[in-house]
């Protein structure tokens, strides 16, 4: 069983995705996600309870976990008879009783752990590969995946700034120059990617810049907390104009040479 995390929830068992169709209780795929994302995969009854029925008395709260439980089990253990898929002992629910289950965000996880350690352009490339599209977002408004779906986010965004910094070290400004545009598409708040662009100007020309850009409608203000920041219209842009932007960035992107 192999379970995907990462742009989308799929679960392969056999070759075969038995998350593809809807399970009869959403809170079903709920319980295996936050399996599969808690440390050993395993988390203790009481804090699932809390976790996805926070309203509810403990006594009812329990029997839905245990509706959840049958019910996701049913869909994981048709496919292949594994009787340890989703066992509780000791008032504490495991994702499977006899083994680690294989996810994306795991392997994701290694390769960035290599990453670091040898800080190899290949092996940074490697893993900013690993990491295939946002966690979870069907799940994006549910208040237990942001915490997680912001740290990946943030470890993607490092790694970028990393691979771009090992780029420049091997005389490859085209590639720094598109990891960098990577972080900031991902998120327009990680100052470290912020920094790599180095605007040849002052701050108040800067300004000047950029209050022309969201007059045009190429940009728009969003706020993060305290923090205002500029996002860059590409979708709505690319719709109304097909392929301009993409022609004015390649333009404007620096010589492989770096001058």
């Amino acid at each position: 069983m192999r379970i995907r995390l990462l742009g989308a929830f799929a679960v392969e068992i056999d070759g075969r995705d038995v998350a593809a169709h809807p399970w009869r209780l959403r809170k079903s795929r709920t319980l295996v996600k936050v399996l599969a994302l808690a440390p050993d995969q395993r988390a203790h009854r009481d804090q699932l309870l809390d976790l996805l029925w926070p309203d509810l008395r403990a006594a009812a709260a329990a029997n839905n976990l245990h509706q959840a439980l049958h019910v996701a089990r049913r869909e994981l253990i048709d496919a292949r008879r594994d009787e340890a898929v989703l066992v509780i002992r000791d008032g504490v629910v495991l994702l499977h009783g006899d083994r680690a289950v294989e996810t994306d965000v795991d392997r994701f996880g290694q390769l960035a752990t290599r990453a670091w350690a040898t800080r190899q352009v290949a092996d940074l490339a490697a893993a900013i590969d690993g990491y295939t599209g946002e966690l979870l977002p069907e799940d994006r408004f549910d208040d237990w995946a942001r915490v997680p779906r912001e740290d990946l986010r943030q470890a993607f965004c490092d790694l970028l700034v990393a691979h771009a910094a090992a780029a420049v070290r091997g005389g490859q400004a085209e590639v720094a120059w598109e990891s960098l545009r990577r972080a900031v598409e991902a998120d327009p708040a990680h100052e470290p990617a912020v920094r790599g662009f180095d605007l040849p100007v002052g701050k108040a020309t800067a300004s000047h810049h950029f209050a022309v850009l969201r007059a045009a409608g190429l940009l728009e203000q969003v706020d993060q907390g305290s923090r205002r920041l500029n996002r860059l219209r590409r979708a709505e842009f690319d719709t109304r104009f097909p392929g301009l932007l993409t022609l004015v960035l390649a333009e404007q992107t620096p010589p492989a040479d770096g001058r």
